[in-house]
């Protein structure tokens, strides 16, 4: 009977091992197989235009004919020219606007356009006499119609806002709620090893007392749950780097903030928080594991004797 048991741990320690791997891989996995499969437009042509369209904006900062054109004029340009003239009101107009478009993602999307992710700097200088250089970067969505055969132009621009209101006290409290019941999980989870530490105690390792062994275990787990306390990393927009999470992986849970967090961010503190709980179980299987393992031992011991015993 013990042995079968064994058995059974030992897969099911195996499957929850490959699952807690999969979760781990899959979300960093699928965007890249999902990039490397769409069909993108020519990196080179996009960039061409979104520096063209870009040298258009550096230009309105300092004239007031410069345009692309656009009916009605695009956000960027707003936000320029509101800037443009409370600048020459303060008696410190801008000089000179210098930008450079140091990242760029590009996708088609289902209307044939391409919508592109850029992260413009804007080096201005000012006419106060100082020398003055601000620097100013700004992740910036675009929109784009065209072809690879014709070229591309850009049709619409606006600066992408990071900042987003906070939730308010009613998601935040049920968030919290959550987040509280899975602690509460961990910490049974943690009993659950301090128990089987304890029934196991008679074949328990001779160097440590059934308190310390299960302790160990039990720390574990603890361990894996601060690991929840952190906050999530989720990819950017550009596919290259990774971004953190404003809010802690345990209080990230309810579907409803992602209203207020970025979606991705949810999605990712519940796959962390899964594997984390899966790990959490996965540490007092093992734990069981080497019980079950000590007691098979400590019964060999006891009945090889007899054996021999009855032999002689």
């Amino acid at each position: 009977m013990a042995p079968n048991t064994g058995r059974v741990v030992n897969t099911l320690i195996g499957l929850l091992t490959v699952a807690v791997v999969g979760l781990s891989v899959v979300p960093w996995l699928v965007p890249r197989i999902q990039e490397a499969v769409r069909d993108k437009p020519d990196s080179d042509l996009v960039l061409a235009a979104v520096k063209e369209h870009q040298a258009v904006l550096d230009a309105e900062w300092t004239d007031t004919e410069a345009t692309t054109g656009a009916s009605p004029p695009m956000r960027t340009e707003e936000t320029i020219r509101d800037g443009r003239e409370q600048l020459t009101q303060d008696g410190i107009p801008v000089t000179s606007a210098m930008s450079r478009v140091r990242r760029i993602r590009a996708t088609f999307q289902d209307d044939g356009s391409v919508h592109v992710t850029a992260e413009v700097s804007t080096s201005k200088t000012y006419a106060d006499g100082s020398g003055t250089t601000s620097v100013e970067t700004d992740r910036h969505s675009l929109v784009l119609t065209g072809n690879d055969a014709r070229g591309y132009a850009v049709v619409s621009d606006e600066v992408v806002d990071p900042a987003r209101p906070s939730p308010p006290d009613d998601i935040r409290h049920r968030a919290d709620l959550m987040a509280l019941g899975v602690s509460i999980v961990f910490a049974f989870i943690a009993v659950g090893g301090m128990v089987l530490s304890w029934r196991g105690r008679a074949h328990s390792p001779r160097s440590l007392s059934w308190f310390s062994f299960g302790g160990t275990f039990a720390l574990a787990v603890g361990l894996v749950w601060m690991y929840t306390v952190g906050n999530a990393r989720i990819q950017d927009d550009y596919r290259d780097g990774t971004l953190s999470c404003n809010g802690e992986r345990l209080a990230s849970l309810d579907s409803r903030l992602s209203l207020f967090f970025s979606h991705d961010c949810v999605v990712q503190s519940r796959i962390d928080v899964l594997a984390a709980l899966l790990t959490a179980v996965i540490i007092v299987l093992i734990e069981y594991r080497i019980l079950l393992g000590l007691r098979l031992r400590a019964l060999r011991s006891v009945v090889s004797p007899s054996i021999s015993t009855k032999n002689s």
